[in-house]
């Protein structure tokens, strides 16, 4: 499990791995104890603790990935913990300066094997049933991909919430 945070890329990278811990502050009070998106949070926050900062944009940019984030987990199948962090108005005059969302492994795991294999994951996720698992391992392994990491992403349960995810941050450069 990791936490990705999409920074305001106006912000120096400290400033913006300090608007990353507010974020994940704000995350740790957001939802109520006995939702899957608090336990996967604890879980984050107890074992894994891994933070992967983001340059997500301006204000606008941070806003429309906060808004496709609200979108799936309303209407989508997604159940990750999300949240978002503004400046003061004192301070910033209210911008949001980072969005951060706690992913399980097989999401950033079929984007870093769709990036290795120049895929899109929306295309891979849609081509998995279960009749075409075996397929589409034999796909990857065949580009070279060891068949345990095609394993622990293809064999993951993924979703097309879990693809648009892989998308984004395959689009978004560190910090």
């Amino acid at each position: 499990m990791r936490a990705y945070l999409f920074g305001n890329y106006y912000l120096s990278q400290i400033q913006q791995g300090i608007q990353a811990a507010h974020c994940m502050a704000n995350m740790s009070v957001l939802y109520k104890h006995n939702t899957n998106q608090h336990s996967m949070y604890v879980e984050w926050a107890s074992t894994h603790k891994t933070m992967i900062v983001l340059s997500g944009g301006n204000s606008a940019d941070l806003a429309e990935i906060f808004a496709k984030l609200e979108e799936l987990a309303r209407f989508g199948d997604m159940n990750y913990p999300i949240a978002k962090f503004h400046e003061d108005e004192v301070s910033l005059n209210n911008a949001m300066t980072c969005v951060g969302i706690v992913l399980p492994e097989k999401v950033y795991g079929l984007a870093a094997l769709c990036r290795d294999t120049r895929q899109v994951p929306s295309e891979v996720v849609e081509s998995i049933t279960p009749e075409t698992i075996g397929e589409v391992t034999e796909y990857f392994t065949g580009l070279g991909v060891p068949l345990e990491r095609v394993n622990s992403v293809v064999g993951g349960g993924l979703t097309l919430a879990d693809a648009e995810l892989a998308n984004i941050i395959m689009n978004c450069r560190l910090a």
